[in-house]
């Protein structure tokens, strides 16, 4: 960087020498010869310089009314070098006390006079430039200290305040004077001081040099409080704990912020629960799912528990997958993604129903794929209720049909547990009957279960009898059983058959039993209050063609 050097001398000789030898040793050194100190003043208007060298003696104004007036009334800093000949001690005394950054002597070799000068330039305008440079930063850390938003304080090491920032004033509710002295536990909460405490006492014990962040609330004059971030910074002067330089930004709203994505994220859970719907994301390039906690929920997983793609289709119900995986790709080139299926969460057969929003590029590439899961079981339930009453009635007209066209009893025995069986949902139907011995056993059957021949005595023994038939006699009212019980433990009914449900529904005639209906439901298929009438009234219209037809 060139140093622009104003060299003011009457004397022209010395001036041709000085620029020479000046821009011969120093090339950074650009010389500006001047012969009179009203010139140097007329090019200072015109021009910007780095530094002055100037003789004492010259006419009309000598080199300390130059001086005077660039200190005094022109308010200048420049460094000044008085240049001038020996013996003028008593002037170099005036110019440093007019403001003159250095004092040089004429004459002597040119080579080394004017060497020195040189570097006396380079010293002074590097010295001006670095007091430039921290008066500029320092200008700008004072405008951005007291223009900030944030509350800037600085404290001693028992915690008094030493200076506060206009933003500190401002919430606090104090002059500038008026918080000075006073103690920084003043502004902050009870719970918070005993941890202000511990920090300088391992401060000055332990030297520590660590600065601390934390949150907390500032309590100002009129106790309004503000939740602030903080972040203190330790003040150490030879290895000495002196203070704290403390700056708080106010948080109230990021809180309130906080707080209310909180509750929006608590309501949305709560809805997502009561509606059993999920959100869902995924990562299009490495299949990575990020499952909200109700889908974990519906799923049957923790929450902590990664999840993918692959890890979603083990889940599917097996027999599923191949259409689920199927419907996934045409979505990445169609754009639609809307399909119902079982999945399999702790060992119980759920239906969810998943919808998808898909965004594409330019290019027609899938960038951004997110959904929604729904657990859709109790509605698919109660539509497969709904469709196995309105197929039971079908199927009870059927058998009223029997009872009203054939007249031969026994027939018709056998026909009803076909026509009952035909209803999905049923998985077998026993018809047991009372014979003139007085004995009760099987006189029609229809499903999975192995047919059997048994038989119960008046006395209600019979050995190869189902239990649940022996106790539904026995106690002369419904039984149902819901899998797999104890009771069902050596039933040979139970051998090497799936899982199941299994009503009883006696025949009573007089109030004695003439017959019994026995009905195995599927696991899904529920054994409610409406099944069971449909199935009474079967066993009612047996009753009535019992006495009528036999």
């Amino acid at each position: 960087m060139s140093i622009k050097t104003l060299l003011v001398d009457d004397d022209k000789s010395l001036l041709e020498q000085a620029e020479i030898f000046l821009e011969r040793i120093r090339k950074e050194i650009d010389v500006f010869p001047v012969s009179s100190a009203e010139k140097a003043l007329e090019l200072m208007d015109e021009e910007d310089f780095d530094v002055i060298v100037s003789d004492y003696q010259m006419p009309d104004k000598d080199g300390l009314g130059f001086l005077e007036e660039l200190r005094g009334k022109r308010g200048s800093d420049i460094p000044f070098i008085m240049f001038t000949g020996k013996g003028r001690e008593e002037v170099a005394m005036k110019a440093l006390n007019l403001g003159a950054d250095r004092y040089l002597q004429k004459g002597g070799d040119p080579s080394a006079q004017y060497c020195v000068l040189a570097q006396a330039i380079e010293q002074e305008v590097e010295h001006h430039r670095t007091e430039l440079d921290l008066e500029k930063s320092e200008r700008k850390y004072r405008k951005l200290v007291e223009t900030t938003g944030d509350i800037i304080i600085k404290h001693d090491k028992d915690g008094r305040i030493e200076f506060v920032n206009q933003a500190g004033l401002d919430f606090a509710g104090y002059s500038g004077e008026e918080v000075k002295g006073k103690n920084i536990t003043e502004f902050l909460t009870e719970e918070e001081i005993p941890d202000l405490i511990e920090r300088k006492k391992k401060r000055m014990e332990e030297r520590d040099k660590n600065r601390f962040n934390f949150e907390t609330m500032f309590i100002n004059k009129d106790d309004q409080r503000i939740d602030v971030e903080v972040e203190t910074t330790p003040l150490f002067e030879e290895g000495e704990y002196k203070g704290d330089l403390v700056v708080a930004r106010d948080i109230t709203d990021r809180k309130k912020s906080e707080e209310k994505l909180k509750e929006s994220r608590s309501r949305l859970k709560r809805s997502q629960e009561l509606a059993k719907v999920g959100s869902w994301e995924i990562d299009l390039e490495t299949e990575e799912l990020t499952w909200s906690d109700e889908t974990y929920s519906i799923f049957g997983l923790s929450p902590d528990e990664p999840m993918n793609y692959q890890k979603f289709l083990e889940i599917v119900h097996p027999e599923d997958r191949d259409y689920v995986d199927k419907k996934w790709k045409e979505s990445l080139e169609q754009g639609e993604y809307d399909i119902e299926h079982r999945i399999v969460a702790d060992g119980e057969t759920k239906w969810v129903r998943e919808k998808a929003d898909i965004q594409f590029d330019e290019e027609g590439n899938p960038v951004d794929m997110i959904g929604s899961v729904q657990d859709i079981t109790k509605t698919k339930k109660a539509m497969e209720r709904i469709k196995f009453l309105n197929s039971l009635i079908e199927s009870i007209k059927d058998v009223n049909q029997q009872l009203l066209k054939n007249e031969d009893f026994n027939e018709v025995i056998e026909n009803v547990p076909s026509i009952l069986i035909g209803t999905k949902g049923f998985t077998n139907i026993v018809i047991s009957m009372k014979g003139d011995d007085g004995a009760l056993k099987p006189m029609s059957q229809a499903g999975v279960h192995p047919e059997r021949d048994w038989k119960i005595t008046e006395d209600f023994t019979g050995e190869d009898a189902p239990l649940c038939i022996k106790r539904a006699l026995d106690e002369q009212k419904e039984i149902i059983v819901d899998g797999i019980q104890p009771i069902c433990k050596d039933c040979p009914y139970s051998e090497d058959l799936p899982e199941h449900q299994t009503a009883v529904i006696p025949m009573l005639q007089n109030g004695s039993i003439i017959g019994a209906i026995r009905a195995c439901y599927e696991p899904d298929v529920e054994i409610n209050e409406k099944t069971l009438e449909l199935l009474r009234e079967v066993a009612d219209n047996l009753v009535y063609a019992s006495r009528i037809k036999r």
